[in-house]
């Protein structure tokens, strides 16, 4: 007793303890006391962006490499541009060409031609002028009709017109294009030269070169892909550092314009003297806190911004900082923070996701309220069974009704023959019937040895066999009643009868168990086993929805890049849920329903709560095994946790197993509950009994530890494979 006592004690002390830290931890996250000022580092920043749609075609830095001003970050290549840029010198050139043409003038053979066309004209003109003269004077002296006249008069006129016109055209070809044409020409000769600088200044631009010292953060494209106008190609950080933090204004107090102040960066893990350089409003619409309601006033944020100064290396855009009032912050308020935030994202997830609820709230306590409602009865009682009676005599309707004096079996129906009743089993109206053939009295007082027989479903296990076990206990007893009422003939007394046909006494002791309640052993494992199944799957899910959702690398990010961190917050909540539903299971069974419970309900809270961390911690592991497949994770957890109601050895024993299902038998969190619970709950045996299957859970629960290295690996790399 004193060992048992000792062993009780060291339970209900560890359960304690735990539910201490879990509680400790959980305060720790979601009510910090002494919140700092948090903000993060931001540094100035440029793009480096092609002008013109271009392939890579080499890029001469890597992420992470230091450049300078001028150095050459990335080649690209443009045919277009390169056509572009044919394009417009050919058409300088047949401008330039068109522009010599007007400068030069018209050409000599023109301008010859033309005034041998001027001497001709007046040549004509001459002539036409010599006969217009005669013929004036002819008709002066009436010689010549006075239209013979005209017509000459008319010739006269027309050769000085030509003559005029010829000339006019002599002097336009000599003097060659205007001086209008000239500037004209000479400007669309510079507007083409113009288009073949632009066109050479965005072929310069195919060069990428850093305009300012810096780090290469990001890089886009690869080699040989395309870019179009100004989509960036790198990003690179230069070394001006600034810190952003975003107050309240009772947070203010300690901070002011031109103030040195120190900053901690945890990423680098270093502290740094900085002075405050920009202190600003960011107007109601920003942020604003009213606080009237508590009798206090409105609080308005403040941007801060403060400035290294010395230069600091290793510092990158976005790193969280930390503006310390008191040094004396140490690195456990990081934890907390982080864990909070995890904390809390994780708990908005379960409000928007009402699946979550369902599988860790609803769904276990449907379990626990239906599983014991089912068997509330303890057994099954009153199953429908017939009867076929061809003799109809008082002694085989003594039958009916040894068989409806058992609690388990109803005979509800009788049948006129046998064929009907398996028929009406085949129905499923009934479980099992009896039969009585024609002359069983008959046979019976001549001591003809009838034969009498019953016939049960067993597809249906449960209530065939208990209908087996009524039926064949009332067979037994029916001869016994016939062989009584004989020896009541021959004058015997109730007790000597009894001597005669029962000479020993059997007495019977159920232990453990003694009401013979099915609820008290399939309860117990039936309801931990699907929670079980329930933790398996929720802790895949959750995991895996940050792949399914691409947010795995913020989730590793907040949690400092730590992947023990990362999955702590995010299965804390879970945790603690499926706690309180297993201490909850234990008080309603052992306490409310009274189930027997030899060794405290303390020791079973104390297996529930490790029962739940090594389910999770197991569920950790197989993720990690495959993480990026969600669904395959979920699909293995689900067969694993169906495959432990068989192996978990309370349906069949695991003795009796092949070896080899019994060595695959200890890989089920649900084996080592079961034998853990039937030593200590049922039997009271001291715990030394099971310490195997304690190690067995406690090894569950260390098991995440062996995939750190991969979930760091999956968090950097790995993505959601549909």
């Amino acid at each position: 007793m004193r060992k048992i006592y000792k062993s009780r004690t060291i339970i209900i002390g560890s359960v304690i303890l735990l539910l201490l830290a879990v509680s400790i931890l959980v305060g720790l996250c979601l009510k910090p006391k002494a919140e700092p000022l948090q903000g993060e580092a931001d540094m100035e920043d440029y793009r480096v962006s092609s002008k013109v749609p271009s392939r890579v075609v080499r890029i001469c830095v890597k992420e992470g490499q230091r450049v300078h001003k001028g150095d050459t970050l990335a080649i690209l290549e443009s045919p277009e541009l390169d056509a572009t840029l044919s394009e417009a010198v050919s058409s300088y050139e047949a401008q330039r060409a068109r522009q010599d043409l007007v400068d030069n003038g018209n050409r000599q053979e023109q301008i010859g031609r033309q005034s041998q066309i001027v001497n001709q004209a007046r040549s004509s003109r001459e002539l036409a002028e010599s006969t217009y003269r005669r013929f004036k004077a002819l008709y002066e002296e009436g010689v010549v009709a006075k239209q013979r006249y005209d017509e000459t008069k008319s010739a006269y006129e027309s050769a000085v017109a030509g003559e005029k016109a010829a000339m006019e055209t002599y002097k336009m070809l000599r003097d060659g294009a205007r001086e209008e044409e000239k500037r004209a020409a000479k400007a669309v000769t510079e507007r083409s030269r113009s288009n073949i600088n632009q066109v050479e200044a965005l072929k310069h631009e195919t060069v990428c070169i850093a305009s300012a010292d810096g780090v290469v953060t990001e890089i886009m494209p690869e080699v040989g892909e395309l870019v179009s106008t100004g989509a960036p190609i790198m990003n690179i950080d230069t070394d001006n550092v600034k810190f952003t933090f975003f107050l309240k204004e009772d947070q203010l107090p300690g901070v002011a314009l031109g103030q040195r102040v120190k900053i901690y960066v945890p990423a680098v893990d270093k502290t740094l003297d900085c002075r405050v350089s920009v202190l600003k409003n960011l107007g109601n619409f920003a942020a604003w806190k009213a606080t009237r309601t508590m009798g206090q006033y409105d609080l308005k944020v403040f941007e801060v911004q403060a400035k290294p100064l010395a230069k600091s290396s290793g510092i990158r855009k976005e790193m969280s900082a930390l503006l310390i009032k008191d040094l004396t912050m140490t690195r456990l308020y990081i934890l907390r923070r982080r864990l909070g935030c995890i904390f809390r994202h994780e708990l908005r997830i379960f409000a928007k996701r009402p699946i979550f609820l369902f599988c860790m709230i609803i769904a276990p306590l449907a379990v626990i309220f239906f599983f014991t409602y089912l068997m509330g009865a303890g057994l099954p009682t009153d199953l429908p069974a017939g009867i076929v009676d061809e003799d109809n005599t008082s002694v085989t309707r003594l039958v009916a009704q040894v068989l409806n004096s058992f609690e388990e079996t109803n005979v509800k129906y009788k049948y006129s023959n046998f064929h009907e009743a398996r028929r009406a089993m085949q129905r499923r109206e009934i479980y099992g019937f009896y039969y009585l053939p024609p002359h069983t009295t008959r046979d019976a007082e001549s001591n003809g040895q009838p034969r009498l027989s019953f016939y049960t479903n067993d597809c249906y296990y449960v209530s065939g066999n208990l209908l087996f076990k009524d039926m064949k206990t009332a067979s037994e007893l029916i001869p016994l009643a016939l062989e009584r009422e004989s020896l009541f003939g021959h004058g015997y007394s109730n007790d000597d009868a009894m001597d005669v046909l029962q000479p020993i006494a059997l007495e019977t002791h159920p232990i453990n168990n003694p009401q013979l309640n099915y609820s008290v052993y399939l309860s117990n494992m039936l309801v931990p086993g699907i929670i079980i199944l329930l933790i398996l799957l929720s802790t895949t899910y959750t995991i895996g929805l940050e792949w399914k959702q691409k947010t795995q690398k913020i989730w590793f990010r907040v949690a400092g890049y730590n992947p023990a961190i990362a999955l702590l917050g995010k299965l804390l909540p879970q945790t603690i849920i499926f706690c309180l539903e297993i201490i909850f299971m234990d008080v309603y069974f052992f306490v409310y329903l009274g189930f027997p419970c030899h060794c405290g309900i303390w020791h079973m809270i104390g297996l529930g709560v490790l029962t739940v961390l090594a389910s999770q911690g197991f569920g950790v592991f197989l993720f990690g095994l495959l993480a990026g497949l969600l669904r395959l994770a979920m699909c293995i957890c689900a067969l694993w946790g169906i495959l432990s109601f068989s192996l978990a050895g309370f349906t069949y024993p695991v003795t009796a197993m092949p070896t080899v299902l019994q060595a695959l038998a200890v890989l089920f969190p649900l084996r080592h509950y079961y034998l853990i619970y039937i030593n200590q709950a049922l039997y009271g045996f001291p715990i030394r009994y099971v310490w195997s299957s304690v190690v067995a859970l406690v090894v569950f629960c260390l098991l995440p530890m062996l995939m750190m290295g991969r979930y760091r690996k999956a968090f950097n790399e790995f993505v959601y494979l549909s």
